[in-house]
């Protein structure tokens, strides 16, 4: 689900910008930029269709592209390489951005497919509600380290999910769709407590996971026209087949090779003598300074 729903989004934001542009004399900016979102959503629904057909086309020689999703699928591409590779440095912004990212999606994702019919604008309605969730939750992760944390762990569980989903084709699970949302939250759940538990080492595997994860879901878009991409959401819909393309098992073979590769990276370099506790503890610290200056403050007003 969080895929689809970013690619989406963010080449909503790319027409809306476009839209608006500098020219203020415009009176129709927001209605072409509204046209413009509910076209891409299609064309990511289209995009998702076509690929779960079992007769999918394996020739990437009749692979089509769109420019808006190329920029989308360019950034999650970068965003994956930030992720894998100096995650952990910046861990801070890796925890804005993971939080942000879940909320943003999840609130888009059911705003849109809920919004009354009536309501004009539906996707750019949802994009502001995602945003806003996504600020929300993004700044109580960066501010409140430890649901960061959490929520980064939860991010790895769910990756784990799929991943597990991917590889073992349960009858059971095809058969009860909702099977799949509850195996990506329980082990979500578990990631989180574990990271909780065990935080430099999981901080390490879960960025470098999540990284590889977009940045291969980016380079798909690429190579076969999103056929992982399409996977990806059969898997959650709980309903997938055997992907039919060789490129498409490349695809997601590569997902832990590079998340290996990335793993080592980060631990003999990138991430070698940096500590997040130090972050957490300087973060306390300023908050018992600002909690003792208000006291004195409140003292020295009494005392007036």
């Amino acid at each position: 689900m969080i895929v689809p729903v970013i690619v989406a989004v963010t080449s909503s934001l790319l027409h809306l910008t476009r839209a608006f542009g500098c020219n203020e004399t415009n009176p129709h900016g927001v209605d072409k930029a509204a046209s413009k979102a509910e076209t891409v959503v299609r064309d990511i629904s289209n995009l998702l269709s076509a690929n779960r057909s079992q007769n999918a086309t394996c020739d990437v020689t009749q692979n089509t592209y769109d420019p808006s999703l190329c920029v989308a699928f360019a950034i999650f591409i970068l965003l994956g390489i930030i992720f894998a590779f100096v995650g952990y440095r910046f861990f801070r912004l890796i925890l804005f951005l993971t939080a942000f990212i879940g909320a943003f999606c999840i609130v888009f994702y059911f705003a849109y497919g809920h919004l009354p019919c009536d309501w004009p604008h539906p996707a750019l309605i949802a994009l502001g509600l995602g945003a806003t969730a996504g600020l929300i939750l993004g700044t109580f992760a960066a501010c409140y380290l430890y649901l960061g944390i959490f929520l980064c762990g939860f991010a790895l569980g769910a990756v784990a999910a799929l991943s597990f989903l991917a590889y073992v084709h349960i009858k059971y699970v095809e058969e009860h769709s909702w099977l799949p949302i509850v195996i990506i939250i329980g082990l979500g759940i578990i990631g989180g407590i574990i990271a909780l538990l065990i935080q430099r080492p999981l901080l390490i595997i879960a960025t470098s996971v999540i990284g590889s994860y977009l940045m291969i879901m980016g380079l798909d878009y690429y190579v076969e026209n999103g056929q992982a991409f399409a996977y990806s959401w059969e898997l959650v819909s709980g309903h997938p087949h055997f992907p039919s393309c060789a490129a498409t098992w490349v695809m997601l073979i590569a997902v832990p090779v590079i998340a290996l590769v990335a793993i080592v990276i980060q631990w003999k370099c990138t991430a070698k003598g940096k500590d997040h506790k130090k972050v957490i503890k300087k973060s306390r610290k300023k908050e018992y300074i600002e909690m003792d200056s208000a006291g004195n403050n409140a003292l020295l007003s009494d005392m007036d």
